[in-house]
């Protein structure tokens, strides 16, 4: 990937994106992430060769989920379900972000996010969520309603969080160093220790 640069110093109040892939970079309003920089350092997700994604979500630039080479660390789930109405949520981001359960494919779909975070290198999903907006042509129509039955307590006490918590890094010159000399990177753990929605 050295015809990349790894900038990095994106702030906090830049974190949040939308649920469109490639939403959340600085000077950039349409979807996709193929051959832009990286403003939170942090290379964005991949979703693979679905055979039904179109080929934004496709991009093989950034390698496999399962690379070590991805700033961070390969790609992790965590999963967070709701006690009171089965909602299951999960959070996708480099290791370094969450608990370090492997990213599956397989069960986790580029149509399920509900948000995109730090230059869509964070996703959060909902199991049950079918968003058939990421399949047609680029704002031909807005991102499908979430279905009935979400725990909305859950899902906001994660959006906020995520938005606090979420790692974040200066500026680097080197790929080969992370630095993080203002302290700008709250916790990642308190990402992983999300009380669940009662």
């Amino acid at each position: 990937m050295s015809h990349h640069s790894f900038p990095g110093g994106s702030t906090r109040g830049q974190v949040y994106g939308t649920g469109i892939y490639g939403s959340g970079y600085p000077g950039f309003h349409t979807r996709g992430v193929e051959g832009r920089w990286f403003p939170f350092y942090f290379w964005p997700l991949v979703w693979g060769p679905g055979p039904s994604y179109s080929a934004y979500l496709r991009t093989d630039e950034y390698g496999q989920p399962s690379s070590t080479s991805r700033p961070g660390g390969v790609m992790t789930e965590a999963v967070f379900q709701s006690s009171g109405t089965g909602t299951i949520f999960r959070l996708v981001a480099h290791s370094g972000a969450t608990a370090p359960s492997p990213f599956n494919g397989n069960t986790v779909h580029a149509e399920q996010v509900v948000q995109y975070y730090r230059a869509s290198s964070v996703a959060l999903t909902l199991d049950t969520y079918n968003d058939t907006a990421i399949f047609l042509p680029e704002n031909s129509t807005s991102q499908t309603p979430l279905p009935a039955g979400v725990d909305q307590n859950l899902l906001t006490c994660l959006n906020l969080t995520i938005g606090q918590a979420v790692p974040l890094v200066d500026v680097v010159s080197n790929p080969d160093v992370m630095s993080s000399s203002r302290s700008r990177s709250a916790s990642a753990t308190a990402i992983g220790n999300v009380e669940m929605s009662r």
